[in-house]
């Protein structure tokens, strides 16, 4: 319960945090200058949501104390420093370099209480990551599984690719950012349970054009 509301409060806070910036970017004072792009938008947006997350002391995630975290990435060193500062909040976490060897942290422990950390960057064809991910899926349904790439658009907090994932995150990210996405991620494979097998079917058949 104490997850949720945590969580609630953080998507409010976000939504109030895009209706403010852009309001401000379409008073018409502003319309001689230039308009910031999708990208320098985002950042400011994600920079000054930290920074009020902080203000606010608002916790990495409420129950991450009791979660594993398995973070998987080969040469994204900044990712893995991030990665790092949620050692005091996690009751453990895996570095894994190899697929292979990820695979295999991951059978080791218990599915409902790991959030799976995947820098999908480190493969090298994204259909492979496509195939391995479904029979992820499909191998353990109550792992919560966090994809991060720099090709996606943005980061989303949605069920969107429930098929491969519960969450997907742009690089570079934020250790606020890397927080909200295992609640995020922890609520969409809760609710992903009540999902119509139908239904996760259908979603299933997805082409590598989703992955941007």
């Amino acid at each position: 319960m104490n997850l949720s509301r945590s969580y609630e409060k953080s998507t409010s806070l976000l939504t109030l945090l895009y209706a403010s910036l852009f309001a401000r970017f379409s008073k018409s004072e502003t319309e001689a200058c230039d308009r910031p792009t999708n990208g320098s938008l985002t950042k400011r947006l994600m920079q000054t949501f930290d920074e009020k997350a902080t203000e606010a002391r608002h916790p990495i995630s409420p129950d991450c104390r009791n979660l594993d975290l398995v973070i998987m990435t080969s040469e994204n060193f900044d990712f893995r420093a991030q990665a790092t500062t949620l050692h005091p909040y996690a009751r453990s976490i895996s570095y894994c370099m190899d697929p292979a060897q990820a695979w295999m942290r991951v059978d080791q422990l218990e599915e409902e209480m790991t959030v799976f950390f995947i820098d999908i960057d480190t493969f090298e064809e994204t259909v492979n990551v496509v195939e391995k991910l479904l029979s992820l899926r499909q191998k353990k349904p109550s792992l919560s599984i966090v994809i991060l790439s720099r090709t996606f658009a943005r980061n989303d907090f949605s069920i969107v690719r429930q098929a491969i994932a519960d969450c997907s995150l742009k690089l570079p990210t934020t250790t606020m950012t890397l927080g909200l996405s295992i609640g995020a991620a922890r609520s969409n494979a809760r609710a992903r349970q009540y999902t119509t097998f139908e239904d996760f079917t259908n979603a299933s058949h997805m082409d590598t054009n989703q992955l941007t």
